[in-house]
């Protein structure tokens, strides 16, 4: 019974004397690693990591143990510290690339909207450049004619002329559906058969100044009618004017062409 208090008091001795070495050792750890009174005071964890080093040095080989427990406890808590701010840096990296993915979706998105975008200009230009070919074509749909006049007994056709029909043929080729019929006739001079003849070769002139501007031949139509559709009387030779002429009517086919 002695023996056992004997020893019990010998290591409640030897763990108040390793506690005091831990406190002195702690401040020799602190020296050693320039801790001073104008250092910030030390973490929670690493005053938790010196006491429980110094306590098991202490308690597993005395007064010595203390002091290189305490040193172990130090730098197992400042591995802590580290390993704190490893973890955050690695929260805060996380973080960062999923805000980088979502702004990679977002200008993927915004690129498919541009391009959208763009498609739907093209698509609008184009419709508003064809606008007016459509209304212009609309607006022949039901016909357009304009008479050429010849001089007496020849098919030749006027400078003005040619250039007219030059002006209508680029301006109206564009319009698929719209056809263009020609009407060659002749005034009472003559035989019949001369003045069909006259007719036709009037009737050509003007298909072939078309033709030359770009007119489509599937797209023309032509007739020779002579004399036989006279605008004035047989009396009236001043009005004969009118009848040496070749019609050039722009409609729909169908429509009269």
């Amino acid at each position: 019974m002695k023996k056992s208090l004997t020893n019990m008091a010998l290591k409640l001795t030897a763990l108040s004397f390793a506690m005091a070495t831990a406190s002195v050792q702690a401040d020799e750890y602190f020296d050693i690693y320039d801790y001073d009174s104008n250092h910030p005071e030390i973490s929670t964890t690493e005053a938790t990591g010196l006491g429980i080093g110094a306590l098991i040095g202490a308690l597993l080989a005395g007064p010595p143990g203390a002091l290189v427990g305490g040193a172990g406890g130090g730098l197992f808590a400042e591995n802590s510290e580290q390993e704190l701010k490893l973890s955050s840096l690695q929260s805060e990296l996380d973080t960062s690339q999923n805000k980088l993915a979502t702004l990679e979706q977002q200008n993927i998105q915004l690129s498919q909207q541009v391009q959208q975008a763009e498609i739907q200009r093209v698509q609008l230009t184009n419709i508003k450049s064809v606008q007016p070919a459509l209304r212009l074509g609309d607006a022949l749909a039901n016909g357009f004619s304009f008479a050429v006049q010849f001089r007496t007994n020849s098919a030749n056709l006027e400078k003005h002329f040619s250039q007219q029909l030059t002006d209508l043929a680029h301006a109206f080729v564009a319009i698929e559906d719209l056809h263009v019929r020609i009407s060659g006739h002749a005034d009472r001079r003559g035989t019949q058969h001369e003045n069909e003849v006259l007719s036709q070769k009037r009737a050509e002139k003007v298909v072939s100044v078309l033709r030359n501007a770009g007119w489509p031949v599937e797209r023309l139509h032509m007739t020779a009618l002579g004399e036989t559709r006279p605008l004035t009387n047989e009396k009236d030779r001043v009005g004969y004017d009118f009848d040496r002429r070749v019609i050039v009517s722009f409609g729909a086919e169908g429509a009269g062409i």
